[in-house]
């Protein structure tokens, strides 16, 4: 029997005794023993054909048997390959089996030179340790030093602190009997002071009860002698006022008869002059029914006229305004628009004498305020007149009567009054135009309509002009004129509430001679309606 090739019985052993080999060549020695069995059974299939082929050929297996193959000598590896090539074409066998050999080698070598490293390495740490043994032996004998030291340290501050304890001790008790004996001494220091101080105390008690007594003594006294005194005085004072009190009476009694006598007397020439000046002039006065009949026509053809039916949303008195103050929509949609003709009268005709006539009329409300500086606010809030006197009112009339003839007379083109008749004529068209713009912004007016606005506010002013020359002074009261702006009225009436105007009121100061101007006489009544209605 032919026996299992040396190489691979080394290559089995090597593996089995370097089983530590690091894992990076755990899969080529596993492919290198799996490779090393395949040639074994390899090599066994040949073994048993070249006996077998021995046996047919008569050659005798004892000459295989002693073969022997040294696994230390290279070529008699390579005899027996050649002889078992040469017999069975095993040549390619025997080539991978040299190639395995070859790299079983390089990585021995390679592993032999790790090997060589890692003791290398092993002996320079074995160095360093060695080292660091003899270091921490120097350290250790370095520690029994110190420790030797510190034992020497704390014995001695054991000493230290005992002999600290044994001072301070001491020195405690030294402070406690130097303590005693301070506090015992203080103690009686203070005791002599509280005595010597209560002793100073009682003395300036007394010292001062004495001039207490003294000073309230004298207090009385002169407390009584200021009292007789104040009583003389009281008694002279009321003897001399008893005596102002009745040279002031009998005074003003003489005062009082001589202008009551003086007012009379006055009063009877006014009245004398005024009658003689009326007599003059032959101004027939207007009775109470001439002057209310134009002022209620008005009322009337307005009160016809403000019954449109709203076509249009108005743009200040919107729908969600007048759903918003209660009531019957349609009443408060015509109180609206009379209101708003009011509003606008009442700013270019009615809050003065003299507005109508435009520009020159605000130069003679001008110079009639210069002229009699005392005013009283009318009723709208846009003009304030003059406190009515004769003076003032004549002055009134005397120039309003030249306006009057002005419009009813031809007068040339370099006549003082052609200004006064073209400022007449502006306001009644502005008059006529803002009309129809109130107008126009809630309905559609047909032409029947617009010449019937067209009349109102002619109609206004002949009865203001008429009124204007009157002896007496005659007002028309619109309250709330001061806001003219329908936007601001419309918010107002949202927002706080708005009294409407819907009729207004005449007032007449004095008679209808001009005279007893400071009565105030109401000829027709305020009409108002506040919206929202409740607030």
């Amino acid at each position: 029997m032919i026996t299992q090739i040396p190489i691979l019985d080394k290559l089995k052993d090597f593996c089995e005794r370097n089983v530590h080999i690091p894992k990076k060549f755990d899969k080529g020695w596993k492919a290198l023993s799996e490779q090393s069995e395949q040639l074994c059974m390899e090599a066994e299939a040949l073994r048993k054909q070249a006996q077998d082929e021995a046996t047919l050929r008569g050659v005798e297996l004892n000459n295989i048997r002693c073969l022997k193959i040294d696994a230390r000598r290279q070529n008699d590896y390579q005899d027996l390959f050649g002889l078992i090539s040469s017999r069975h074409n095993t040549w390619t066998a025997t080539q991978t089996v040299c190639g395995l050999a070859e790299e079983f080698w390089t990585l021995s070598a390679k592993y032999k030179h790790e090997v060589e490293d890692n003791k290398r390495k092993k002996w320079e740490a074995r160095s360093e340790i060695t080292k660091l043994e003899q270091e921490l032996s120097s350290e250790r004998v370095f520690k029994q030093s110190l420790e030797t030291e510190h034992t020497s340290l704390q014995s001695r501050l054991e000493s230290s602190e005992k002999r600290y304890e044994r001072d301070m001790e001491t020195m405690k008790t030294k402070y406690e009997n130097e303590k005693r004996s301070m506090e015992e001494s203080h103690e009686s220091q203070v005791k002599d002071v509280r005595t010597r101080h209560r002793g100073q105390i009682e003395n300036q008690n007394d010292t001062h009860n004495k001039e207490i007594i003294e000073m309230r003594d004298k207090h009385e006294r002169d407390m009584t002698a200021l009292q007789r005194e104040m009583s003389e005085m009281a008694r002279k004072f009321g003897e001399a006022e008893k005596v102002l009190r009745r040279t002031f009476e009998q005074k003003t009694m003489e005062w009082e008869n001589r202008h009551k006598k003086q007012e009379t007397r006055l009063r009877s020439d006014i009245e004398a002059l005024n009658g003689a000046l009326l007599a003059k002039e032959a101004f027939t006065p207007a009775t109470d029914h001439e002057l209310r009949a134009p002022l209620l026509g008005l009322l009337t053809d307005l009160g016809q006229l403000v019954r449109v039916t709203w076509t249009k949303s108005h743009r200040d008195w919107t729908n969600d305004v007048l759903k918003s103050l209660a009531g019957n929509q349609r009443m408060i949609r015509q109180r609206v628009l009379l209101d708003g003709v009011w509003t606008i009268l009442n700013r270019n005709i009615f809050c003065s004498p003299f507005r109508v006539f435009g520009k020159e009329g605000k130069r003679l409300e001008e110079q009639w305020k210069r002229a009699f500086p005392n005013e009283v606010q009318d009723a709208g809030g846009l003009y304030s007149w003059p406190i009515p006197t004769l003076d003032s009112e004549r002055w009134r009339y005397n120039s309003m009567t030249p306006c009057q003839e002005a419009l009813t007379k031809a007068v040339s083109d370099v006549d003082a009054m052609t200004k006064m008749k073209l400022g007449y004529e502006e306001t009644l068209e502005r008059t006529r135009k803002e009309l129809l713009a109130m107008l126009d912004m809630v309905a559609d007016l047909k032409q029947e309509d617009v010449q019937s606005w067209s009349a109102v506010p002619k109609k206004a002013a002949d009865i203001w002009i008429q009124m204007g020359t009157q002896r007496c002074r005659l007002v028309v009261v619109v309250p709330g004129g001061e806001v003219v702006e329908q936007a601001e009225r419309a918010r107002r009436a949202r927002e706080v509430g708005l009294e409407l105007v819907f009729k207004p009121g005449l007032w007449r100061y004095g008679d209808s001679k001009g005279q007893d101007l400071e009565r105030v006489e109401e000829m027709a009544t305020v009409e108002v309606k506040f919206v929202p209605e409740g607030r």
